[in-house]
């Protein structure tokens, strides 16, 4: 794992559920979400933004994404042990720097993530569903 910055935690409880934001780019019309709710963009830098269910409701996670000027039709649910079942541990970051309450990322900058991965966390969001919809 790539080396963590003062402030910065990893999770390890397994079962909490963590957040995704849903840009509505990203709907689809028959299975809800399409994988690149779980694509990184060059601005990520290899860490996925999340946020933690036991600090912050759904509907808390989306209201702070949406006041940051960015677009949400809501937040999809997957769990620490998801991510970390895809090679990303998830880490809280809350402490570190100025972000929203409850915020974590999954740290993909050593495993990478690729399509095989979006979508694996695409049907485990999918099987878990929505903590918050617009």
């Amino acid at each position: 794992m790539t080396e963590l910055v003062e402030g910065e935690v990893e999770l390890t409880d397994a079962a909490e559920d963590i957040y995704r934001q849903v840009h509505p780019n990203f709907l689809d019309p028959e299975s809800g979400i399409t994988s690149q709710v779980f694509e990184l963009n060059s601005q990520d830098e290899g860490k996925f933004s999340v946020s933690r269910s036991t600090l912050v409701t759904g509907a808390e996670a989306t209201a702070d994404y949406l006041e940051a000027g960015n677009a949400s039709c809501g937040a999809v649910i997957l769990t620490v042990a998801d991510a970390n079942d895809e090679g990303g541990p998830v880490i809280d970051d809350s402490n570190a720097r100025q972000v929203p309450k409850g915020h974590a990322y999954i740290d993909f900058r050593e495993s990478g993530l690729s399509k095989g991965k979006s979508r694996r966390l695409k049907k485990a969001a999918t099987a878990r569903g929505w903590a918050f919809r617009v």
